[in-house]
């Protein structure tokens, strides 16, 4: 019942003290979001998470992530009230996340192939 993907992205152009987040248990969406080899990296990396790769990575692919993260269902999460300690962000966005699960009807998707994907949540 609970949730096991978390994801965090860091746009430039996003306001400052925010982030965009996407909390889910749907691995089509994770597929969707990270593309099909997300699984492997992550058996690869040893550790439960995955961090942003070191070489090749720039200001719009962070973007990439954060607008597919959002067409995924992320939201943009205010942590402000981190205080600038990133321990207290999981928490946070724990927090600001319930407010916008209750307010979600649906989750779209545009594959690279073209149309829209519709997912109606309970």
């Amino acid at each position: 019942w609970g949730y096991d993907y978390f994801l965090w992205a860091y746009p430039e152009q996003r306001q400052m003290n925010t982030v965009i987040y996407l909390r889910t248990n749907t691995p089509a969406l994770i597929t969707y979001v990270l593309g099909p080899e997300w699984k492997t990296e992550l058996d690869q990396s040893g550790h439960k998470y995955l961090e942003k790769p070191d070489e090749g990575w720039a200001d719009v692919d962070e973007a990439a992530l954060a607008l597919r993260m959002r067409r995924a269902g992320g939201a943009v999460i205010d942590i402000s009230k981190t205080y600038g300690m990133a321990w207290l962000y999981e928490d946070v966005c724990t927090s600001e996340w319930w407010a916008v699960e209750k307010r979600r009807k649906y989750v779209f998707g545009w594959p690279e192939t073209g149309g829209v994907l519709v997912l109606a949540l309970p």
